[in-house]
């Protein structure tokens, strides 16, 4: 406890005074010690013990934070990596020290096996930068194994009833993206694809992220809803069109999906929540599933509510057809970073609980409001006891 200058410091020059000054002022600062220490030992855990482990952070865009700025340029420029994505908000949030080398576009092999290269440099494979001293691994993947951006983009329509993109080669020839990837209800691609090919990455990265970090902690977060699970009331559902008048500029976060093929990518959605969830049950890791938190906060929400960009076109040729999109579509904007990071989080402290009170068994680990009152009494009597021994020699000296 911090004592300012004053008079009672000042007669600190001269006898019998400077004694009953320095007696007074031991008794005040050994009372406040106990009176501190009482207080700590009620006071709610904090994230202290977390400061210091050691967190690499693995994936794709969505951990990324493809499309939100600042970027870090890290592990190369053409990852896209925003300083304010997921992990480092985690990291900042839990005092945690971060090697994040997530990078947009990634895919299951650019995880273990092969270096990601990308439009401005080429970023080493991701599991390089674990270690036997990793302490935490998050880990965003299998989004582009599926083919998100392909399927997104053939799913787009000209209407809430289609047609839809479909084939670039001969676009805007179905109405709908479920008869492209569902012709009958024998045959669904996706599906297919999700049992067959995603799932078994996702298992093979998982395998080898433990080998390569045997002391972490691994912790696989999912993707938020893209698709609601119930769609506005009305004949066009979420529907809003990408092209506007059909020249530029175009408008801003539309949702260009079918009233059909809104509810059958939810299915596709829920399909691939379940094999990333499952993949990491397989493996020992802990799962963080968005997708039914997120379920109300799709970009069919309300702009306000929504976690996710919707569609913006940036440049539009139809013949041969060339859609370029806005940085950042249907990825976390800042509130779906923040919710992504708060889920996170909450994962990291139920892994990690803050050490108990420590108990040497001598009875002076007194914790909780008893112990408290206990330890401010005894700096009480210490304070009192001063003063006696100043009466004490008061008496003796006069």
């Amino acid at each position: 406890m911090a004592i300012e200058p004053g008079p009672v410091s000042r007669k600190l020059k001269t006898g019998r005074s400077a004694s009953r000054a320095v007696t007074v002022c031991a008794s005040l600062a050994i009372a406040s010690t106990f009176l501190m220490a009482g207080a700590s030992a009620v006071a709610a855990p904090g994230d202290e013990h977390l400061a210091g482990l050691e967190y690499v952070a693995l994936g794709d865009s969505y951990a990324a934070g493809y499309g939100l700025t600042p970027t870090t340029g890290l592990p190369v420029a053409g990852c896209d990596q925003s300083s304010t994505n997921y992990p480092h908000q985690v990291a900042t949030e839990l005092g945690l020290d971060l090697t994040d080398v997530t990078c947009s576009g990634a895919e299951t092999t650019n995880i273990t096996t092969t270096p990601q290269v990308t439009y401005s440099g080429t970023a080493p494979i991701q599991d390089t930068a674990l270690s036997a001293s990793t302490d935490i691994v998050t880990l965003t993947i299998g989004g582009n194994d599926l083919g998100f951006v392909d399927i997104l983009t053939a799913c787009a329509a000209l209407s809430s009833s289609g047609p839809v993109v479909g084939d670039p080669a001969s676009p805007f020839s179905a109405s709908d993206c479920e008869s492209l990837f569902a012709p009958d209800p024998s045959t669904d691609l996706l599906a297919a694809k999700i049992a067959g090919v995603v799932e078994p990455a996702l298992n093979a990265v998982l395998a080898d992220v433990a080998a390569k970090a045997p002391n972490a902690k691994i912790f696989v977060v999912g993707y938020p809803a893209l698709t609601p699970s119930t769609m506005p009331t009305g004949p066009d559902g979420c529907f809003t069109s990408a092209l506007g008048s059909g020249t530029p500029p175009f408008p801003v976060n539309s949702y260009p999906y079918t009233t059909t093929d809104v509810p059958y990518l939810h299915s596709i959605e829920a399909l691939f929540n379940q094999a990333i969830t499952d993949a990491a049950t397989a493996n020992g890791a802990t799962m963080i599933s968005l997708f039914e938190a997120s379920d109300t906060h799709s970009p069919c929400a309300d702009p306000a509510e929504s976690y996710l960009n919707g569609i913006t076109i940036d440049s539009l040729t139809l013949s041969p057809l060339d859609i370029q999109l806005a940085p950042g579509v249907m990825h976390p904007n800042a509130a779906g970073a923040a919710f992504q990071a708060t889920q996170v989080e909450a994962a990291i402290r139920a892994a990690f609980p803050p050490p108990g009170p420590a108990d040497d068994g001598g009875g002076l680990a007194a914790t909780g409001t008893d112990g408290a009152l206990w330890i401010g009494a005894v700096g009480l009597l210490l304070l009192l006891s001063g003063g006696g021994l100043l009466a004490l020699r008061r008496r003796l000296t006069t």
